[in-house]
């Protein structure tokens, strides 16, 4: 129902049929359900900005919000609510480099920044655990904790094996666990 590519996010209806579209270059989707909304998290490729839209009423985007890019190229994005029910984004980069920030308003705050694995992937977010999920090429996928007033505790949550040696193509959440899709 909601579908990004090279020149547009588009929300559809159950047939496939476009509803709404907002015309722009993006490289990364996540979302978040607000009981009847859902709070849609795009990375703009041109400027590195995340914006943020909600879906009203099934019916169209509705842009709420920017938040300005880091001081690095981001390769990775997944928003994270944590357990006060606060929405977050965290943005890794080739290098390592990450930022995990709060939306609040129409902007907002800088939380922590973590050095995470370098060409990083891929990245979900389990919000009821409290764990975020990385790929490491050649390693597999690590779970750190995802509140940042906690420690950087970390486990490797699925080793990479057969398929998943050549790399992790996306991440999915699961009640449980967590999906990895190899490339």
């Amino acid at each position: 129902w909601l579908m990004l590519d090279t020149k547009a996010l588009r929300l559809l209806d159950a047939a496939g049929r476009e509803r709404d579209r907002v015309a722009l270059r993006a490289k990364l989707l996540d979302l978040r359900w607000h009981d009847d909304r859902a709070l849609v998290l795009v990375l703009d490729a041109n400027t590195q900005e995340v914006l943020r839209y909600t879906v009203e009423s099934g019916q169209r985007l509705v842009r709420t919000g920017r938040l300005a890019g880091p001081q690095f190229g981001v390769e990775a994005m997944c928003a994270y609510r944590d357990a006060q029910g606060l929405d977050q984004v965290v943005l890794i980069g080739a290098e390592g480099l990450a930022e995990q920030w709060v939306l609040q308003g129409e902007g907002g705050s800088l939380v922590r920044q973590l050095a995470l694995p370098p060409d990083a992937a891929a990245c979900a977010a389990d919000d009821a655990a409290q764990w975020l999920y990385v790929s490491e090429p050649r390693i597999g996928v690590w779970a750190y904790r995802a509140e940042a007033e906690g420690g950087l505790e970390r486990w490797l949550a699925v080793p990479a094996a057969g398929a998943l040696a050549d790399g992790v193509g996306a991440l999915a959440v699961l009640p449980g666990g967590v999906a990895v899709a190899d490339r």
